[in-house]
Formats: structure tokens, sequence, C-alpha cells
């Protein structure tokens, strides 16, 4: 049998926000192999988002503070990685999902990311009706974002992340807006 590969290394990684003066996380050493599924739990303030936004190079490349330590996404130090390319490995979902909607429509928002990695056209389509489908929105495609509940707008974003077919997937909180009657 084959050894699995680490996917998410995090080696002696702390990260203190600019002006703080207590870490928001501390000697974290942690490895994610390839085909685990992983939760992280904790009480708010605990670094969950924090440590998610470690995965995909927001932090330290978006988000500035004191990094010190390493993480490695398939090998790839996201130091040294960009995080526009990161992002075709790490799909994320946030967990308030109007920081990551922008466009006009709900098919140009899942059909954003699959652009900037140059997707045809003609391709796209398909994939965005699979995706929508998947999360239980088929038919809203010409709906503005903005026009859904939230928890709608939840699944538009794990839509999104879902049709960038990402090796990985890392969702904070997304179930926190949804309310199932019937239908997930």
């Amino acid at each position: 049998m084959a050894e699995k590969k680490p996917v998410i290394e995090f080696k002696n990684l702390t990260f203190y926000y600019q002006l703080q003066e207590k870490p928001a996380l501390k000697n974290i050493n942690l490895t994610i192999y390839e085909g685990e599924y992983v939760a992280i739990l904790g009480l708010n303030g605990a670094g969950k988002t924090t440590l998610q936004l470690c995965i995909n190079g927001v932090i330290p490349n978006m988000i500035f503070g004191n990094f010190e330590g390493d993480v490695l996404i398939n090998g790839l130090n996201t130091q040294e990685y960009p995080t526009r390319e990161m992002a075709k490995i790490v799909g994320m979902v946030f967990d308030n999902p109007e920081f990551q909607l922008t466009q006009t429509s709900v098919a140009e928002e899942v059909a954003l990311g699959l652009e900037n990695i140059g997707i045809p056209t003609d391709e796209m389509h398909a994939i965005i009706d699979d995706a929508l489908e998947t999360v239980g929105m088929d038919g809203l495609q010409e709906r503005s974002p903005f026009a859904l509940s939230g928890g709608q707008q939840q699944r538009l974003a794990l839509a999104s992340a879902l049709a960038m077919k990402t090796e990985i997937l890392v969702m904070d909180e997304t179930t926190s807006n949804i309310y199932t009657l019937g239908k997930a």
C-alpha cells in the first residue's frame, strides 16, 4: 500500500495580527494527509478562521502581521507561492458569504473562479449548472447573489468552491446561516 502524502502541513506556525500583543496562533504543528477529513473545533476567538486563512496564503500575503513558521500545501510554501495560484489548489468558503460574493448573478458568481483559471466558456455552463444543482440552487442562475437569503448565499459560495474542483476544500462555519425545511 502506498504511503499517503501530506497535503497540508503547519510547521511551528505562530501568527500575531498587527498591533496585537497576544498571538492568534502559537506554535501550531499539524499534518493533514491526502484523503483525510478534518474538523477544527473551538470557541469563538480560538484561531480557527486564522488557521484556515493560512492554508491558502491569505495570511501572510494579504493579511499582514508577525508570521513565523511555515505552511506547506502539497509541498508549496504559502509565503513563496502566490495566493491567486494557491486558489487553484485550495477552495475556500468563508463563514460570512457576503465577503466573497462580488458578481451580479448567481451564474456569474460561480463562473468567476472558472474564468480566472481559463476554463472555456462552452465548458463553464455545464460546470455551473452541476455545482448549483449539487447545493440545491438549480434554477437560480439569473438571481442576484445579494437578493438571496444568508443560507442561499452560503450555498452559492460552496457551489463556487465546488465548481473549481480544487484538491482541498476549506469551509469556515458554512452551515451557520442555512435553515433547512425539507430540502438541504
